[in-house]
């Protein structure tokens, strides 16, 4: 059942009003069925700096971003910095200089192209992983029940829909990538109401992902600061396991692949209400 967001303080009053506005950019503005760069310019790009204005801890960096969880990985495996990682925006915890959201837009407003957006869901995979993997390295001792905590978050906006996934570590080298919810933007004055409240709750729903997410990174500090303390008086009582052995050894990184054939591996959501091109 939809239900729609009730504004009952001056953040959801603020991030509905951007919202409402940068809707009416789909109706106003033709190009954006044209060229990818007008309609993240025109839309997406709008969505996630209106969620990001209200969440004081966080910055929206639009534009083709560098993703720096990439470049680290990279370091990492030592491999060549001269391949990168290029988002279409990234929201940015501004404490930690961590990148905690991906967005992807798989081509212009409209586009119906089924290998495309694969091939940038298989893209972002990738960056999710590094970006997961640059807080487990950085904060090495944290205990691994407050890291599990962590989810990132994945926008990705392929022809007319808006959907948000979230990715984090649940057991062993083990990793989730669930979508949260979608939302298709609407094209339509006079039927407008339902899609914009979906897409409002959509971005509301980014929002207190990505605010729980900054809440945990101050968790994970702690419990790093903590163990690492313990690690370094050689402390035998307490074992303290680093977070490198609950991580896959190596995240394999691919920058520059295509899938040909997509329709055998189109990213369902779940077997039993997939996501497929005719649904949600």
């Amino acid at each position: 059942m939809n239900f729609f967001i009730i504004p009952t303080s001056p953040d959801q009053v603020q991030l509905l009003t951007t919202l409402s506005i940068s809707v009416t950019q789909v109706f106003k503005y033709r190009e954006i069925s044209k060229l990818e760069s007008m309609y993240n310019f025109r839309v997406i790009w709008r969505f996630l700096d209106a969620a990001t204005m209200v969440i004081p801890c966080c910055q929206f960096i639009p534009g083709e971003t560098r993703l720096k969880a990439i470049t680290q990985e990279l370091k990492r495996q030592g491999l060549s910095t001269l391949n990168y990682y290029n988002a279409d925006g990234v929201i940015l915890d501004k404490e930690f200089d961590v990148e905690l959201v991906l967005l992807e837009t798989s081509g212009p407003f409209g586009l119906n192209d089924i290998t495309r957006e694969t091939t940038y869901h298989i893209k972002a995979a990738y960056g999710l992983l590094a970006m997961l993997h640059m807080v487990a390295y950085n904060y090495i001792y944290a205990d691994v029940d407050i890291f599990k905590q962590l989810k990132i978050c994945f926008v990705h906006a392929a022809n007319n829909r808006i959907r948000l996934w979230s990715f984090s570590l649940v057991s062993k080298e083990l990793y989730v990538l669930n979508r949260i919810t979608s939302s298709t933007l609407p094209t339509d004055h006079s039927n407008s109401k339902d899609d914009l409240m979906n897409t409002t709750n959509t971005m509301w729903e980014l929002k207190k992902i990505v605010e729980e997410a900054s809440k945990v990174l101050k968790k994970i500090k702690r419990s790093h600061k903590k163990n690492e303390q313990i690690v370094q008086e050689g402390n035998s009582s307490s074992e303290v396991k680093r977070l490198d052995t609950f991580l896959v050894d190596i995240a394999e990184v691919k920058l520059s692949s295509r899938v040909s054939e997509a329709e055998d591996i189109y990213v369902f959501s779940s077997p039993i209400q997939p996501d497929s091109p005719s649904g949600n």
